[in-house]
């Protein structure tokens, strides 16, 4: 507090009635009331992370299950909200009779709000949505367009309020506590971004796997609660008669009510900077995981790394010095580049729970340095502009907002086509942009620009737009050596020359070269089913993860199948089609194949036909947003799209514990269950799985392209190998660690170890097994067992 000005010499509003209080007991009262305003603004940017990490995990249910979709519908909803907010409460601050209650009635509000919220997403609202989609689809509205009004609906209210808060925050500052100094608003935001910190590591360290989704958000409203009374208490004690009703340095009030439509410098570098910051985040978000794994903790890294470090920024933009906004500009440019060479550079490190994120994100620090200078950036422009704090704060965090906005629009739906490399060098064109037009407009005040000078700013500009149709007309996918790059905003899907496909920093599999696809896993998950089929009659067949086309591609074989509806997400996966029909065995050109470009929960939905198999291709269990595919709820969809006899198999890729809670939930779910792959490959049905040597014989003397592949494979070139390779009953823990929609569990590997060795166990878990090697089967087992209670 050594920066605040002195109150002998300044106007304050918490005084003493006689006027014979000390020097030391006004300090000690204005030091108290900014510590509890302080301590109200961490708990409530805590809450807003909070219900920002939360919503995107329980929206993703009904906004297509899409990683990229939902991240970005929930940030803009969210950013939009804030914006909204400062600006209309930035114009209504100054009419407060007593900022502070209003400040207090808003944090107590936003609580009472944020519980409706809660309540609303915990409710059994999926029918009601699938039948708006269904509403949508038959009027041939898209369904992104849906999406966008679903998340508006639910979130604008909670966003509008919480972007009320600080322009609230503000004028609190400048009249209740008498503030005078424009420089104190970074500590402000220093404080409500700290919270914001903690709120995120939190959140997703803990309070997700830990206790779920719908407690996390319980916990979000009490801290606005807690916030609020504690606004309201100090409203109490400083009382109301003492409060400035005009803002300090500011008595004109045609210049306090400056419209927030017509932007000077302040607005248009906040904009810039809001542009700049979010896209340099989104990039962030594109990147990191290509090094990291696209992990439940690698989002929340990301995102509390960025807020950190900006929140340093924004803090240090109190202090008197530091480098000019020109100069901060240049510099910040400078360190967007050196993350290129930093992610050449850079080994994994992968993120598996709390202390691990916080060590993430002091080792790639360099990552996060440019998130300094947004910060500072953004602080001494809001410092500059405030005359009137409420209002002006209001109105340059809306324009800080509305260019967040269109930076994330524009960077997830132009920029995540174009090369990640290509898209650091637009955001880094941009800031030297912005840096040549405050140049100018500085110049121009001081009579020195020549007349040439006044438009340098658009040769950066015009340098963004051609790299970017570069990116866009041309074929940049073999810029790297050794390997060809497909962007788009559902992922980056890396081949290299060996044929191995990298979804996501993550490997999926290898194309087919001259038929070795037969024994990998995405072969097995194809035939154990038809293996295992009670009838052996099928017809109609649905794949969820279409993938390299390996799994679609081989049940295709199979002369009785009519048609086989295949989902994925990732409209990227057309251009490998394309360019390599014989390694992805012609999935794109098989007229059996209908391929099917949305998440498979919301086309399951949607679509009531039912299948003879169903079948999901291995998923990385660790993956975020993998439980989605993986919950009772989920379970319980394609249990209703089964045909009578109709199997269901499941590849569990990932840790033994996982494949313990997989097959816990689906026996919830599924009464008949059989096994491969020491636990991992699942057959499941809701009528009993007969398997006999008597009947596979009659199969496997058919004349059939997929039963003549089977034959041709030594493990399963027999019936009696075939059967060789059916576990042992698998048996059930009873433990209730299920997965649900409101409980990811199965994401947290570490979790799920740390629960499971509190149990003691009757059997050991088994590792997968590492090679298709039937014949060897049993010894993989014995060697590979796991003792939980360790």
């Amino acid at each position: 507090m050594s920066s605040f000005p002195k109150p002998e010499n300044r106007p304050t509003s918490i005084r003493a009635e006689s006027g014979d209080q000390t020097y030391s007991e006004r300090s000690g009262s204005l030091v108290i009331a900014a510590g509890l305003i302080g301590l109200a603004l961490f708990s409530s940017g805590a809450a807003g992370l909070v219900n920002q990490v939360v919503w995107q995990r329980s929206l993703k249910v009904f906004l297509g299950g899409s990683e990229t979709i939902c991240a970005s519908m929930v940030v803009l909803v969210f950013l939009a909200g804030l914006g909204v907010g400062s600006v209309w409460m930035g114009r209504r601050a100054a009419g407060f009779r007593n900022p502070l209650k209003a400040f207090g009635l808003v944090e107590v509000l936003l609580s009472i709000v944020n519980l409706g919220v809660c309540a609303l997403l915990a409710s059994n609202a999926t029918a009601s949505v699938f039948t708006l989609q269904q509403i949508a689809v038959s009027l041939g509205v898209p369904l992104l367009m849906l999406y966008a009004v679903l998340a508006i609906t639910v979130l604008a209210v909670p966003c509008l309020l919480m972007g009320a808060t600080m322009p609230l925050a503000a004028e609190t500052c400048q009249r209740n506590l008498g503030l005078s100094n424009a420089r104190l608003i970074g500590l402000l935001f220093f404080v409500n971004t700290v919270g914001s910190v903690v709120g995120t590591v939190v959140s997703s360290g803990y309070m997700i796997s830990h206790l779920g989704l719908s407690i996390s958000l319980l916990i979000a409203a009490g801290l606005n609660l807690v916030a609020g009374l504690l606004l309201l208490a100090l409203t109490l004690a400083i009382g109301e008669a003492s409060v400035s009703q005009l803002p300090l340095d500011a008595p004109d009030a045609a210049v306090r009510k400056r419209s927030w439509r017509q932007p000077g410098l302040a607005e248009i570098l906040a904009f810039g900077l809001g542009f700049c910051s979010l896209g340099y985040e989104m990039y962030l978000f594109r990147l990191i995981p290509l090094r990291h794994e696209p992990l439940p903790f690698t989002f929340a890294a990301v995102l509390a790394g960025f807020l950190t470090f900006w929140s340093l920024g924004v803090a240090l933009s109190s202090r008197k010095g530091g480098p000019s906004v020109t100069t901060a500009l240049r510099i910040c440019a400078l360190l967007c580049c050196a993350t290129i060479p930093m992610f050449v550079i850079d080994s994994p490190m992968p993120i598996d729970g709390t202390w691990s994120l916080v060590r993430f994100v002091l080792m790639k620090s360099p990552y996060f340095l440019p998130c300094i200078l947004f910060g500072y950036l953004f602080g001494r422009v809001a410092a500059d502009a405030a005359k009137s704090w409420g209002d002006d704060i209001g109105r340059i965090y809306a324009w800080s907002t509305a260019g967040s906005c269109a930076g994330i629009l524009l960077v997830t739906f132009i920029g995540y086509e174009i090369p990640f490399y290509g898209m650091v060098l637009v955001i880094a064109l941009l800031l030297f942009a912005m840096q040549e037009y405050a140049t100018a407009i500085q110049e121009a005040n001081n009579d020195v620009e020549s007349k040439n000078a006044r438009y340098r700013w658009l040769l950066p500009i015009g340098l963004c737009g051609g790299l970017i149709s570069a990116c866009l007309m041309f074929d940049v996918t073999k810029l790297i050596p050794g390997q060809r790059m497909f962007s788009g905003r559902d992922g980056v899907i890396i081949l290299t020359d060996s044929g191995n496909m990298i979804w996501d920093g993550l490997w999926h599999s290898r194309l087919s070269k001259d038929n070795d696809h037969v024994g990998t896993n995405n072969w097995s998950t194809a035939v154990f089913p038809v293996i295992c089929h009670p009838t052996g009659k099928i017809e109609d067949v649905c794949v969820i993860g279409t993938g390299t086309g390996i799994t679609p591609g081989t049940l295709a074989k199979l002369s009785t199948v009519r048609r086989i509806d295949s989902y994925d997400i990732c409209h990227e996966l057309k251009n490998l089609y394309r360019e390599y029909p014989n390694g992805t065995l012609n999935v794109a050109n098989n007229p059996k194949i209908n391929l099917l470009w949305c998440d498979a929960r919301t086309g399951m939905t949607l679509n009531p036909r039912q299948y003879d198999i169903i079948q999901t291709q291995p998923l990385y269990l660790k993956q975020a947003g993998s439980s989605l595919l993986n919950s009772i709820e989920f379970y319980q969809l394609i249990s209703d799209r089964l045909k009578p006899g109709g199997v269901f198999s499941l590849y569990s890729n990932g840790s033994p514990e996982q494949a313990f809670v997989i097959r816990e939930t689906a026996d919830q779910v599924f009464r008949y269950r059989q096994s491969f792959m020491n636990g991992y490959l699942l057959v499941m049905s809701n009528e009993p799985i007969v398997i006999d040597e008597a009947r596979l014989k009659e199969r496997y003397a058919q004349h059939d392209p997929l039963w003549e592949e089977i034959r041709n494979f030594a493990p399963t070139s027999t019936a009696a190998k075939a059967l060789k390779a059916l576990d042992k009953p698998m048996p059930s823990g009873n433990l209730g660690l299920l997965i649900r929609d409101d409980r990811p569990i199965v994401e947290y590997p570490a979790y799920l170890r740390d629960q499971l060795s509190q149990h003691n166990l009757p059997f050991k878990l088994p590792y997968p097994v590492s090679n298709w090697a039937i014949d060897q089967l049993e010894d993989t087992a014995k060697g590979a067992e796991i003792d939980t209670s360790r």
